[in-house]
């Protein structure tokens, strides 16, 4: 059968989109440290995204490197990292799911009719044995929605962070609707691993110069995550 030339330019693409992907992947320690330790990475690349890539690498231990690519106003311009140490349910989950999925060594792409594109998703996973990636669009597989799910979480969860941090330090007038959305999202169940950004509310919540408001907002979100944070 005859393949026409932009099918296989979309497909040089896809693989493309990828490795640039897994290259970009956070690190979460030394070379040896990080050639130990089973590593699971979700990765995700949506030019018209904000931001348009980002990246979670978690280890068996508990760590966790999240960093993205910097797109809106609330950017210093260079890439975004930041680390901290997964909750222990979440962990089982993430690591659970992996050995479910083969450790990612499959096609999770759902290939019986045409879904909306809403950016490549890479899941991959790394130790001693294996090293193995899968990229999709949508997956009909449940296990995969719910690892998407779950660290599309932890992202959305970082780029508050990232914009908090930004407002706090540029335009403290921004905060108070930048927490109220975060608060809204966090009850809607949209945000993963809260208690990650306690340091960056707890800044806020001190300040004295950040409106009481805000800071009564920071306290109450703290709230909701001790004693995790």
């Amino acid at each position: 059968m005859r393949t026409h030339p932009y099918k296989l330019c979309f497909a040089l693409l896809a693989i493309l989109v990828a490795a640039t992907a897994f290259a970009q992947s956070p690190a979460l320690g030394s070379s040896t440290q990080s050639s130990a330790v089973p590593t699971t990475t979700f990765s995700f690349d949506f030019p018209a995204a904000d931001p348009p890539h980002y990246s979670v690498a978690v280890s068996a231990d508990g760590r966790v490197a999240y960093q993205s690519d910097p797109s809106s106003e609330a950017s210093t311009g260079v890439p975004y990292i930041y680390r901290f140490t997964l909750s222990p349910e979440n962990l089982n989950k993430v690591f659970g799911a992996a050995k479910q999925l083969k450790y990612f060594n499959q096609d999770f792409e759902f290939h019986k009719g045409k879904v909306a594109f809403t950016g490549n998703k890479t899941l991959a996973y790394k130790d001693g044995d294996r090293d193995f990636r899968s990229t999709y669009n949508w997956s009909n597989n449940a296990t995969v929605e719910q690892l998407t799910d779950l660290f599309e979480g932890i992202a959305e969860t970082m780029e508050f962070g990232r914009r908090l941090d930004y407002f706090h330090n540029h335009d403290k007038l921004g905060l108070e609707s930048e927490l109220k959305r975060l608060q809204e999202m966090e009850k809607d169940h949209q945000l993963a691993e809260i208690q990650a950004i306690a340091p960056i509310l707890k800044s806020i919540a001190a300040d004295q110069n950040v409106l009481n408001i805000s800071r009564r907002r920071a306290e109450a979100i703290l709230s909701t995550v001790q004693p995790s944070a």
